[in-house]
């Protein structure tokens, strides 16, 4: 698992305008599915760049009337991706280049580790590019206390201010380089602005998997003795990500957000 504790998650959470490749996952609806069955591999090595190269593999697409695409760096789209990530995609054989792929392979790298995971297979269920859209196209917003400024960007490099007005910090055109030197130096919380039903597409296990939590915990309820229909009010509820909620744990929203600084 890549986060072992909230610190290195909530520290990839907030890093400069990351973009999750759970993201990516969404916008083609895609479904996870074992690739040595899919594929039929044969061999154990499920390496991307490995398999780029291997020509056994390419053979072993043909007997199932698959091919695959060149690997690719999602470097080579976005902008401030935090976590890299290559994929492939594996069609029909006789499908042409404007079709929708069958199958994503995806790696991500793990920087806990400091080595890449095993690829993963997912059956493509949307149209492609919206996949491509999400790493080329970026909206996000950044809070600094009470402000909020939405900036959007076509090109990944140049960044316009979409709402409130233009300060000395916040200027109305940015390049990645000054909100990234922003995003390091001020205290300030980033979202990329992706809804989390999105996130509904991915498997229930998944860190970024829509769950429901309490703002104050049953624990802290039957602890300062609080009736339950309070804690159970849908006032003490929010929806948050999985790996949110389990890194939250017992303690109440408030000493969450004190205890990691959001």
């Amino acid at each position: 698992m890549w986060i072992k504790n909230f610190l290195k998650y909530k520290e990839s959470l907030n890093e400069s305008l990351s973009i999750w490749y759970d993201s990516l996952l969404s916008s083609i609806k895609a479904q996870e599915v074992r690739i040595e069955d899919t594929l039929h591999l044969k061999t154990p090595n499920t390496d991307l760049e490995f398999l780029d190269k291997n020509e056994d593999f390419v053979k072993s697409l043909a007997s199932l009337g698959l091919k695959r695409s060149p690997m690719e760096l999602t470097s080579n789209y976005e902008t401030f991706m935090s976590t890299p990530c290559r994929f492939m995609f594996i069609s029909n054989s006789k499908a042409s280049d404007l079709e929708t792929p069958l199958f994503l392979l995806l790696q991500v790298f793990n920087k806990i580790l400091n080595k890449w995971e095993a690829t993963k297979c997912y059956k493509i269920n949307d149209d492609i590019k919206n996949f491509y859209d999400q790493l080329s196209s970026k909206r996000i917003e950044i809070i600094e206390g009470n402000d909020k400024f939405v900036y959007e960007t076509g090109n990944g490099n140049e960044w316009t201010l979409k709402s409130n007005n233009p300060t000395d910090i916040y200027k109305k055109d940015m390049t990645k380089e000054e909100l990234d030197k922003i995003s390091k130096e001020r205290e300030i919380k980033i979202n990329d602005k992706n809804f989390i039903k999105d996130n509904l597409n991915l498997n229930s296990n998944n860190k970024s998997y829509p769950t429901i939590d309490h703002k104050k915990s049953t624990y802290y309820g039957f602890k300062n003795n609080i009736p339950a229909e309070d804690i159970a009010s849908i006032d003490n509820l929010c929806i948050t990500k999985r790996g949110i909620n389990s890194s939250k744990n017992k303690l109440t929203e408030e000493e969450f957000n004190n205890k990691f600084n959001i």
